[in-house]
């Protein structure tokens, strides 16, 4: 059913209703207000009827009018969070279906992922979570096989000496801190400058369970040295995604 490039005041329909027509063309298509705002979940599933039905000629059919369309009338209406979930809809179908390049596609999936393209900036907050989580266990278990060294000169002798024991005057090791610090930019809690990864175990037949062969022994330490430069960025970038989504920087479309 074709209605675009027409308008109306005031849009009162039955959302199952418009499945007995096909496929629609919605692009142009105006109103002022909807009789039935609190339906507005469902109407991503309106919006999706203008797709073919088969989905291999999908790609290129995507159109943003119909979508700001609806939001700008929702808001208006002062349903927000309904507006914000037909703009979340319009960031997953444009990436789905709209003629994005190889780079273009690869950084909006990104922020889909991360915080829907911006609409839902806590998202990313949940990641950073989800990435000290990571990093306490890693170096929660990187330290107690032998592979966290204090970054005092005398204190890793101390430890090399003692084979692993961490001389009383030096801070603990402690995961959860760390695991933090280490992707918290520009504040520091003080525990990155204290601990680092080590290039070899601190004597590892005593530290390692005899079952961990020796192969896996030598590259180990690169493997967490590696995951601490991972964590570093991947700390940056959550935390980037976060403030930019919050302050609004990030361009939703």
């Amino acid at each position: 059913m074709q209605i675009s490039d027409t308008s109306c005041a005031v849009l009162d329909d039955r959302l199952e209703a418009w499945r007995d027509l096909g496929r629609l063309d919605l692009d142009g298509f105006a109103y002022r207000r909807i009789r039935d705002p609190d339906k507005a979940t469902f109407r991503v599933d309106w919006l999706r009827l203008q797709l073919p039905v088969d989905k291999a000629e999908c790609h290129g059919s995507f159109r943003p009018q119909p979508y700001r369309q609806l939001a700008q009338v929702l808001r208006a209406q002062g349903h927000e969070t309904e507006s914000r979930e037909i703009l979340v809809g319009m960031a997953e179908d444009r990436r789905k279906y709209g003629r994005l390049g190889g780079w273009s596609w690869f950084w909006t999936w990104v922020l889909w992922h991360v915080m829907r393209n911006g609409y839902k900036p806590l998202r990313a907050f949940f990641w950073l979570l989800l990435l000290w989580v990571a990093n306490g266990l890693v170096f929660y278990g990187g330290y107690h096989a032998g592979l966290m060294g204090p970054t005092d000169q005398k204190a890793f002798e101390a430890v090399i000496t003692n084979h692993g024991v961490v001389p009383d005057w030096y801070p603990r090791f402690r995961a959860v801190s760390y695991a933090i610090d280490v992707s918290l930019p520009i504040i520091s809690l003080g525990e990155r400058d204290k601990w680092r990864p080590l290039d070899r175990p601190v004597d590892p037949k005593s530290i390692l369970p005899a079952w961990v062969p020796d192969a896996f022994a030598i590259w180990l330490p690169d493997a967490l040295v590696f995951y601490r430069w991972i964590a570093i960025a991947a700390g940056w970038f959550l935390a980037s995604m976060l403030l930019a989504g919050v302050t609004g920087l990030v361009a939703k479309e």
